[in-house]
């Protein structure tokens, strides 16, 4: 079983791409819509990476490629998809799962997301090499066929896997596989590598041009639809100046990666020739002694004389030089075994400073603790003391409040009060009036109550100072025209 992993930008761009083929079948997942809308499908993966907007290129889209050896069964396929989603850490994200019949073997694609459920990140780290080895445990564990995918090689797609075709329609497939999640150019490049696909890149100022090359057949870039041009206008793949030193650092890694798979093939395919070939002659070393007699060409017995007497002599200074040697070497040792003395001594006395040194530092750690604590303690006091003092100066606030209102009731209540006792008094003064007062003049004043609709009590209080006054003057002149011994005249109730 063959998964890549490519990650982008766009998740409408590689849910189109899935389900845009009419050999594309929505198989299972655990989204709400299901696959019956593309566009709610997109809209749902969105609102979860929105958990986490500072990651930009959260879409992740994962092939599957079943090795046709293992006639493996849909749902044997699905359970391998589980357990792979699992060991990766995309267990707990969205996803669906569709199938493409589009080529000789039926291969199965997810789209999840680098955000889960909870908002947390999936750790991708060294996730190309994880992948890879989680591969390879999993086909042991399903008893599958081991597949040896070696990410480095040159050709790094199995025979089994790579889809019937020219290699002009493979570079066509994998490019728009590539560009499904709509990712940064580094990333296309690094997705085409991913594929088995080489690129190549030329630069100028703000151009890019491509070329690809698989199965060491080199195909143009506009021949496959993968220019610049193609990219930006097909599937929204913009090159951008700054991005430049970054694709040749991708280039120039799986070069590298080319070169070391190369020179390990070569090695381990004759390692007895290339041994032999670091190794001289055996008739290059040993002629001189299969025929001691033979000379070179040119050579008389005084020179082979003065070669042996030479060869002599330089073996006495070899020896007199090992002497010097070996004498320099016992010398360097002594010294150096004291100064390993001298050495081992300063390193005890260091490690005593610095076990004292970290027990100090251990202490003033806890003091700070304790420190810390108290300080948190009295903030926490602080702030209970504050909040008490809110609460009580709020309460008596309330309390004032409620004293005042009681006191200016009481007081209007006395008030009334009294009153009610005045009108009372008032009213007991305005009958005596009444009574007091001619019958002829009570029942012009009832007849003035009844017509304002009141009772003669309330007539005679309301009127009183003004009936007192008129009775005072009818008083007078009463007393005046008994003193005149006049007639009687009118009173000034008649009137």
């Amino acid at each position: 079983m063959i998964a890549k992993i490519m990650h982008g930008y766009s998740y409408a761009g590689v849910i189109k791409y899935v389900f845009k083929k009419e050999e594309a079948n929505y198989i299972t997942g655990n989204v709400a819509n299901q696959g019956d809308h593309l566009g709610k499908l997109a809209g749902e993966f969105i609102a979860n990476a929105n958990q986490r907007k500072s990651l930009k290129k959260s879409v992740t889209h994962i092939a599957y490629s079943p090795d046709p050896r293992d006639n493996m069964s849909e749902q044997q396929v699905l359970d391998f998809i589980e357990r792979h989603m699992q060991e990766m850490g995309y267990n707990n994200s969205l996803y669906i799962i569709a199938a493409h019949e589009d080529t000789a073997i039926k291969h199965y694609h997810v789209i999840t997301s680098s955000i889960d459920l909870d908002g947390n990140k999936v750790d991708d780290k060294h996730e190309r090499i994880k992948n890879l080895k989680v591969c390879r445990e999993l086909e042991a564990e399903f008893g599958l066929n081991i597949n040896e995918y070696n990410p480095d090689s040159k050709k790094p797609i199995p025979a089994w896997q790579r889809e019937k075709g020219s290699p002009q329609e493979y570079i066509e497939k994998a490019i728009e596989m590539a560009a499904a999640t709509q990712p940064s150019f580094p990333d296309f490049i690094r997705n085409m590598q991913e594929l088995g696909v080489d690129v190549k890149a030329n630069f100028a100022k703000d151009q890019i041009r491509l070329s690809y090359k698989f199965e060491d057949i080199a195909v143009k870039a506009s021949d496959c639809g993968g220019s610049q041009k193609q990219l930006k206008n097909k599937y929204g793949i913009n090159y951008e100046q700054q991005q430049r030193d970054k694709i040749t650092q991708i280039i120039r890694e799986q070069d590298q990666r080319v070169q070391r798979s190369e020179i390990r093939d070569e090695t381990v395919s004759n390692p007895v020739e290339t041994a032999d070939a670091a190794r001289p002659s055996d008739n290059e070393s040993t002629a001189q002694e299969r025929d001691p007699g033979r000379v070179k060409v040119g050579s008389d017995v005084g020179d082979q004389q003065r070669y042996e007497e030479s060869k002599t002599e330089l073996r006495s200074g070899l020896d007199d030089t090992y002497q010097r040697i070996d004498s320099e070497v016992q010398r360097l040792y002594e010294r150096s075994a004291g100064d390993v003395e001298d050495a081992v001594s300063v390193i005890q006395s260091t490690t005593e400073n610095l076990r004292r040194t970290t027990a100090n530092i251990e202490e003033h750690r806890q003091q700070r603790i304790t420190l810390s604590a108290v300080v948190e303690s009295y903030k926490n006091l602080r702030s209970r003391i504050i909040e008490t003092a809110t609460a009580v100066e709020r309460f008596a606030e309330q309390a004032g409040k409620r004293v005042w209102d009681l006191l200016s009731t009481r007081r209007e209540a006395e008030r009334q009060r009294e009153a009610a006792a005045q009108r009372e008094e008032l009213q007991q003064k305005a009958m005596d009036l009444f009574n007091e007062i001619p019958e002829r003049a009570q029942r012009i004043q009832l007849a003035r109550a009844k017509n304002q609709g009141v009772s003669i009590e309330e007539y005679m209080t309301d009127n009183y100072h003004e009936l007192k006054a008129m009775r005072e003057k009818s008083v007078r002149r009463e007393r005046s025209q008994q003193l005149d011994n006049d007639s009687p005249s009118l009173t000034p109730w008649d009137r």
